[in-house]
C-alpha cells in the first residue's frame, strides 16, 4: 500500500480528492434517489449473463423466479377487492356446488368472467386457500419467465437469452401482481407458449399444421381465462400473409390459418356452451355490451379510464355508438389528444397500485422487522419503474438496430403482436395492469437492444486493441 502512495505525486492529490468527494456525491444521489439498485440488479444480470456459465440455466431460472415470487406473496399481503374480490366470492361458491352467482348482474353481463371463475373454483377444490391460487400465480409467471428465454435463445442468443430472462424477473410489476388474484398469469403463459411452439424450428418440423393445431388449442384455453386470445391469433396470420408468405405456399400458409383459427373457435366456442349447458353461465363466455370498453377508452375526461359517468351509456347500443362517434368521429382533434395520453399512460406509465396500494395505509413486516409501508412502497415503485425504464430504451434500441441490419424474421411476430397492442388499447379502456402481458414482448424485443449493444462494445474493443 505505501508502494503505491509513494508512486503518487503530490500534484495529483487534490484531484484524487476531488474525484472521490464527487464519486461519494454521486453515490449518495444514487442511494437516495433509489437509482443504486436498478445499477446493482443491471450488474448482476450482465455479470452473469456474459460472465458465468450455469449448467441448465432454464431450471436454474424457474427455480430462483419461483423463489422470488413466494416471497413476494409472503411478504405482500393484499386486500381482495373489486372484480377479483366477485370472482373469487363465485369461485367459492362454484367449488360447492353453488351456482347462485350466475343471477348476479356481473355475471349475466360479463359472461367472460366465469372462465376465471372456473378455473378458480378448480383449483380451490384442490386445496381451498386463497394462498395456494398464488402459488399457481408463481407457477405460471415463472413459466412465463422461462418462456422468455427460450424465445430469445431461439432467434438470438444464449447469453442475451439469460439477460433478458433475468431482467423480466426483476421486473416487480409482474412479480407483485402474483399477490392479487388477476386472470392474467396463466393465459399469459399459454398464449406466449404458442408463440414459443411456433417460432420453434425444429417443433413438429414434419407435420407443421399439428403446430398451428396445438397452438390454436392453447390461445383458445387461455381466451377462456381472459378474452385477449384474438389478438394472438390475428397477430399470427398476419404474420403467415405478410412475413411468411415469400418462403411458403399460399396453400400452406391458408392451411396453417384455418386449423390456427378452427381450433381456437372449437375451445372457445366449445367452452363457451358447455358453461350455458352446464349452467355455469346463463351466457356462457359472451360479453353482452362489446362496445362498453370502447366508451370508457374514447373518454377524454377520464383520459381512457373507468368512469362512473359513462354509466348511464351501459348496455344502450343506441347510446353508446352516439357517444363514441360524438368522442371520435366529430372530434378528431380531442380525441387524438387523448390516443397521445393513452399510449403514454399505458406504455410509459409503472404503478404498482393493485398489489401495494394498501401499504400506504399500513406497516409491514419483513423479517421480523417492522417496516413502513409507505416507504416500501416508494422503494419497490422506484425499482419497478427504473428497470422498466431501463427494458423500454433497450427495446428501442432494437428495434432501430433491425432498420439497417439482417435479423431473423422469426422476430416480426412480435413486432406485429405489440403493433396490434398499441392500436387496440388506443381505442378501449386502458388500465396499469392491461399492460401485464404486451410487456412480455417488449422484454423479448429487448432482446435485441441487449444483442446489438454487446456486439457495439466488441466492435469498440477490437478497435481499441
Amino acid at each position: 500500500m505505501k508502494s503505491f502512495f509513494n508512486k503518487i505525486k503530490i500534484s495529483t492529490w487534490p484531484l484524487i480528492f476531488l474525484l472521490l468527494a464527487l464519486s461519494l456525491v454521486f453515490l449518495l444521489f444514487l442511494i437516495a434517489e433509489k437509482y443504486i439498485y436498478t445499477i446493482i440488479i443491471f450488474g448482476i444480470i450482465i455479470f452473469v449473463s456474459f460472465k458465468i456459465k450455469v449448467p441448465k440455466f432454464s431450471l436454474v431460472l424457474f427455480i430462483l423466479s419461483m423463489l422470488s415470487k413466494l416471497l413476494a406473496i409472503m411478504l405482500i399481503k393484499p386486500p381482495i377487492e373489486s372484480d377479483f374480490l366477485v370472482m373469487y366470492q363465485a369461485s367459492k361458491l362454484l367449488r360447492v356446488g353453488d351456482l347462485s352467482y350466475t343471477d348476479l348482474d356481473y355475471f349475466i353481463k360479463w359472461g367472460y368472467q366465469v372462465g376465471h371463475v372456473f378455473y378458480q373454483a378448480m383449483l380451490l377444490k384442490i386445496c381451498n386457500s386463497v394462498f395456494f391460487l398464488k402459488i399457481v400465480n408463481c407457477l405460471a409467471l415463472s413459466g412465463t419467465t422461462v418462456l422468455i428465454y427460450l424465445i430469445v435463445k431461439d432467434l438470438l442468443n444464449e447469453k442475451v437469452a439469460k439477460a433478458s430472462s433475468l431482467a423480466y424477473m426483476f421486473y416487480l410489476h409482474p412479480v407483485l401482481l402474483t399477490t392479487v388474484l388477476t386472470n392474467q398469469h396463466v393465459p399469459t403463459f399459454l398464449f406466449f407458449l404458442a408463440l414459443y411452439l411456433i417460432i420453434k424450428k425444429d417443433f413438429c418440423k414434419t407435420k407443421p399444421i399439428i403446430k398451428y393445431l396445438i397452438a390454436g388449442t392453447l390461445i383458445g384455453i387461455g381466451n377462456i381465462m381472459r378474452p385477449e386470445g384474438i389478438i394472438f391469433i390475428l397477430s399470427i396470420i398476419a404474420y403467415l400473409l405478410c412475413i411468411c408468405y415469400k418462403s411458403e405456399k399460399f396453400k400452406t400458409i391458408f392451411l396453417k390459418s384455418l386449423v390456427l383459427i378452427l381450433s381456437y373457435t372449437i375451445i372457445t366456442k366449445g367452452c363457451s356452451f358447455a358453461f350455458e349447458t352446464f349452467n355455469l353461465s346463463k351466457n356462457g363466455l359472451d360479453n353482452q355490451d362489446p362496445l362498453w370498453k370502447f366508451v370508457l377508452g374514447t373518454n377524454y375526461e377520464s383520459r381512457g379510464r373507468y368512469s362512473e359517468a359513462d354509466l348511464i351509456y351501459l348496455m344502450n347500443r343506441k347510446q353508446e355508438l352516439e357517444v363514441i362517434k360524438e368522442r371520435t368521429i366529430k372530434n378528431p382533434l380531442q380525441f387524438s389528444k387523448l390516443m397521445a395520453i393513452k399510449a403514454k399512460t399505458f406504455w410509459a406509465d409503472n404503478n404498482l397500485y393493485w398489489s401495494n396500494d394498501y401499504l400506504n395505509n399500513e406497516n409491514i413486516t419483513i423479517f421480523s422487522k417492522k417496516m413502513s409501508g409507505e416507504k416500501v412502497n416508494e422503494y419497490l415503485n422506484a425499482i419497478n419503474e427504473q428497470v422498466y425504464i431501463v427494458v423500454f430504451i433497450l427495446a428501442i434500441i432494437g428495434l432501430f438496430s433491425l432498420i439497417k441490419n439482417k435479423y431473423d424474421k422469426r422476430v416480426n411476430l412480435f413486432i406485429i403482436l405489440l403493433s396490434a397492442y398499441f392500436v387496440v388499447y388506443l381505442l378501449i379502456e386502458t388500465m396499469n395492469r392491461y399492460t401485464y402481458t404486451p410487456r412480455v414482448a417488449i422484454f423479448i424485443l429487448a432482446s435485441i437492444g441487449i444483442d446489438y449493444l454487446s456486439k457495439q462494445i466488441k466492435n469498440i474493443k477490437k478497435c481499441l486493441n
